[in-house]
């Protein structure tokens, strides 16, 4: 007796129909729309929404970057604005007389310091002065800021990057590749565009090179020779808010809790810049007494 082929039973079975309420329906052709959560899963997030939502919901963006193929542009475009605004805080800064004024400033209290320590005459110091306003023009000013706006920043990336790429491989051993940690710095990174806008105006208003969005705000001169100063210049409210935002990336990303990894990154920070402040308060204070 012929008896069908198994490959034929195979597929009459897929394609049998099951009864339900009197009604037939086929297994695998159904009608029953997608949700509107399974189809937000499976899409990527847009790089514009990434670069707004990191403000308000980083750890639904670095969910996406952790679910997406690893992408240059996460981080090509953060670096790009913030060369552009590099170069128009540069621009629109350095070409104010009174800013420009106060970089020297900062010189002369250096020198004073030396002058009253005997190191130094007032004439040499009014001399020293001299030289440095013939050099540091608006123009030379306006250059080295450009410049530094356009290799520091692809610098910083790459060494901000360098570091989260060793902290995931080596502390929490987590394998990625490179291009995922310039992600999440370049993604953190727009914390900082928010704070060049906030630099830009405190250093009008002000009128000050120094000025910026730090506890410094709270004493009236800066002296670069005061530890109490440069302490209170160190505790910047932006680098708190991208080191809490980079931290929650680095959590997606290795699974670990994030509420770890945040401790971990402004210890480290603490630690770190704290450090780089105490030094250049004592630096200022060794050079006036050479």
């Amino acid at each position: 007796m012929w008896s069908p082929a198994p490959e034929f039973v195979h597929i009459l079975g897929n394609q049998s129909r099951v009864m339900h309420g009197g009604e037939t329906q086929d297994p695998i052709m159904t009608d029953e729309p997608i949700s509107a959560a399974e189809s937000e899963a499976t899409e990527p997030m847009p790089l514009g929404s990434r670069l707004f939502n990191v403000y308000a919901a980083p750890g639904e963006v670095f969910e996406s970057v952790r679910q997406s193929t690893p992408a240059h542009a996460n981080w090509l475009v953060p670096a790009l604005i913030s060369i552009l605004l590099g170069i128009v805080f540069s621009l629109v800064v350095f070409s104010q007389p009174d800013i420009v004024a106060s970089v020297m400033d900062a010189q002369k209290s250096v020198m004073q310091a030396r002058v009253d320590a005997g190191k130094m005459t007032q004439e040499q110091m009014e001399q020293a002065l001299d030289a440095s306003r013939a050099f540091m023009s608006t123009k030379f000013m306006i250059t080295m800021g450009v410049a530094g706006a356009v290799v520091g920043t692809p610098v910083t990336f790459l060494f901000m990057g360098t570091l989260v790429f060793l902290f995931l491989r080596f502390a929490l051993k987590k394998r990625e590749p490179f291009l995922r940690s310039l992600e999440l710095v370049g993604l953190s990174w727009m914390i900082y565009v928010v704070a060049s806008l906030v630099t830009l105006l405190l250093v009008m208003l002000k009128g000050s090179i120094n000025a910026g969005p730090n506890l410094a705000l709270l004493v009236g001169q800066f002296d670069p020779t005061s530890y109490l100063h440069q302490l209170l210049a160190a505790i910047n409210l932006f680098t708190v808010w991208f080191m809490i935002v980079l931290a929650v990336g680095i959590a997606r990303i290795s699974g670990r809790p994030t509420g770890v990894i945040v401790a971990m990154a402004l210890g480290a920070w603490a630690v770190i810049r704290l450090s780089l402040a105490i030094a250049s308060a004592w630096w200022t204070n060794f050079s006036a007494n050479l």
